[in-house]
């Protein structure tokens, strides 16, 4: 992996680092991060059943400067199975970084998903 510069400051970083979630609409329990930890999704909202709602990832990388994608593996939202949706492209997604181990992340249209439509989770940072 090569060098990157950090902010301006000279320094170099020194790794990159990633956290996968497997999502299941209504599932919390049903729900997972990639390395096994528990507790690390939260929904935010009074119930999955709102024109909006929102769960908390804790993703535990340390660092507010963090990138995410979404692969909707069940086409929902996007029509097409295992389709990227991504913020700022997707109005149904939206995301908002809580702090340096937490991203919130707003769905739209939940009367297009069923129980356990699932969705693929990647956050880098």
């Amino acid at each position: 992996m090569g060098a990157e510069l950090s902010g301006g400051s000279g320094e170099v970083a020194s790794h990159t680092s990633k956290v996968t979630f497997l999502l299941k609409y209504n599932n919390i329990a049903g729900s997972s991060r990639g390395d096994g930890a528990s507790s690390k999704i939260a929904l935010q909202s009074a119930d999955w059943n709102q024109d909006q709602f929102k769960l908390r990832f804790t993703h535990d990388l340390g660092t507010e400067y963090v990138t995410f994608s979404i692969n909707d593996t069940s086409a929902k939202l996007s029509g097409v199975a295992k389709q990227y949706l991504d913020d700022g492209l997707e109005s149904d997604v939206v995301a908002i970084i809580v702090d340096s181990n937490n991203i919130d992340i707003s769905w739209d249209n939940p009367n297009e998903m069923a129980t356990n439509d699932e969705f693929k989770i990647t956050i880098v940072g």
